[in-house]
C-alpha cells in the first residue's frame, strides 16, 4: 500500500478528517491606527542625515555626498558634493518657499538641485492622511494631491510594527514614481531605512545609503538659508 493509502486508511479508522487550516483574521484598523499615531508623536521634531548618493539620469550616473537638515514641519535643506571634491549645490524648503544654488557651474547641466529637493521631499516628508486599509499583507494609506505632476500617493506600511518600507505616487490613475525602504536598523533610538531606491518614470532615479543620523540636531531657520 503507498504512504497515501496508508495515511487515508487511518484517518477513516479514527473517524475524523484532517482539521482545516482556518485563516487569520485581518488585524484591527482601528489598534493600527493607534499604534501609528505614536509612531509618528515619536519621531523627532528636528534631524541631521547623512547619505551617500547614486544619481541617474540619462544614462549617466552622479555620485554624490549628502547631507540633510529637516524639521517636523517639511521644512529642510540638502547639500551636495563630490566625492572627493567641491560642493555641488544646495536646495532647501523654507516654510514652503524653495531656495537653491548651484557652486559647481559644470553642474548645472547635468542635475537639476530642484529635482534632488523635490525627491528628497517625497521620500522623507511627504505622507499620506486617511484610513489604513489592509491589503497585501500591509496597511496602505492612499490620499488624492493637488498637483500637475503627481495627483495622488500611497504609503504602504509593514503590518508588524508600521513603518514605511514603499511609497508610489500616481498621475491620472498611472503611476509615475516609486520609492522602496529596505535594509531598517535602529540608530540612536530610530528604526531608519538604511538604503532608499527612489525611481522617476521620466528616467530619473535616485539611491541613498544612509550613513549617519540624528535626531535631535537643532534646525533653526538660519541654517536652512541656502549660501550660509
Amino acid at each position: 500500500m503507498s504512504w497515501r493509502g496508508w495515511w487515508c486508511l487511518c484517518v477513516a479508522a479514527a473517524g475524523c478528517a484532517p482539521t482545516p487550516v482556518k485563516p487569520s483574521p485581518a488585524p484591527s484598523a482601528e489598534a493600527a491606527t493607534a499604534q501609528l499615531t505614536r509612531l509618528v508623536a515619536s519621531e523627532p521634531d528636528t534631524f541631521k542625515m547623512t547619505h551617500q548618493v547614486l544619481a541617474r539620469f540619462q544614462g549617466q550616473t552622479f555620485p554624490m555626498s549628502g547631507y540633510l537638515l529637516g524639521r517636523r514641519d517639511g521644512s529642510f535643506r540638502v547639500s551636495a558634493s563630490a566625492p572627493v571634491g567641491p560642493k555641488l549645490f544646495d536646495v532647501a524648503r523654507i516654510s514652503g518657499r524653495w531656495e537653491s544654488k548651484i557652486y559647481l557651474p559644470e553642474a548645472a547641466g547635468r542635475l537639476d538641485p530642484l529635482e534632488v529637493g523635490h525627491a528628497v521631499e517625497r521620500t522623507y516628508f511627504q505622507d499620506a492622511q486617511g484610513p489604513l486599509q489592509f491589503q497585501e499583507g500591509a496597511w496602505v494609506i492612499r490620499q488624492s494631491l493637488s498637483g500637475e505632476e503627481v495627483d495622488a500617493i500611497e504609503v504602504w506600511r509593514t503590518a508588524v510594527d508600521l513603518a514605511v518600507f514603499r511609497k508610489r505616487f500616481f498621475r491620472k490613475e498611472r503611476p509615475v514614481l516609486e520609492i522602496t525602504y529596505d535594509k531598517r536598523e535602529n540608530i540612536r533610538g530610530q528604526a531608519i531605512a538604511g538604503h532608499v531606491m527612489l525611481t522617476d518614470a521620466r528616467g530619473f532615479s535616485l539611491e541613498f545609503a544612509v550613513t549617519d543620523y540624528e535626531p535631535g540636531f537643532p534646525v533653526p531657520d538660519a541654517r536652512l538659508r541656502v549660501g550660509d
